[in-house]
């Protein structure tokens, strides 16, 4: 049997999972009051499960709330490398030693306090809502395409 280290931090409703590299598939059940994710994690597949390294733009949009619809256009602004994070990529930015914001300021100077649109549709309601992150705390909501949030766009490493 193949021994394996693995790290899950859970904040309020976000889960990251930090594996070591594993030989054998192995299941990790995450259940919070808002959270329940089977993440499956295999050897092989583990670079593929992980994001690359990541560029974080400024605050968009004159760091102002703005609808989904708002945050899509000024990200397409940037180029066509630019795209909103993830679920996964906000959840793996966040400093669980940190608050408000949750974030390295050194990684994410002038993060604004408050809620940050990210690209996951929610199941429930896919062309409605997308999941947004607290940047205080870390925390994983729902938000409606109508609603206005903080933008913040990534693209891959240039080079890597």
């Amino acid at each position: 049997m193949t021994e394996l280290t693995v790290h899950v931090h859970v904040h309020q409703d976000a889960v990251r999972v930090d594996p070591a590299p594993a030989a054998h598939p192995i299941a990790i059940e995450v259940d919070t009051s808002k959270v329940r994710d089977v993440i499956l994690i295999e050897k092989q597949s583990l670079e593929e499960a992980m994001p690359p390294a990541l560029e974080w733009s400024p605050n968009l949009c004159g760091g102002e709330h703005v609808s989904y619809a708002d945050a899509l256009e000024a990200v397409a602004k940037l180029g066509p490398e630019w795209r909103l994070p993830t679920r996964l990529e906000w959840c793996l930015a966040i400093d669980d030693t940190r608050y408000d914001p949750a974030l390295d300021p050194e990684k994410h100077p002038g993060v604004k306090s408050g809620y940050h649109w990210t690209s996951t549709p929610c199941p429930w309601a896919p062309e409605s809502a997308v999941f947004v992150v607290y940047a205080d705390s870390g925390a994983v909501d729902s938000g409606g395409r109508g609603d206005e949030c903080f933008v913040r766009a990534v693209r891959a490493v240039p080079g890597q």
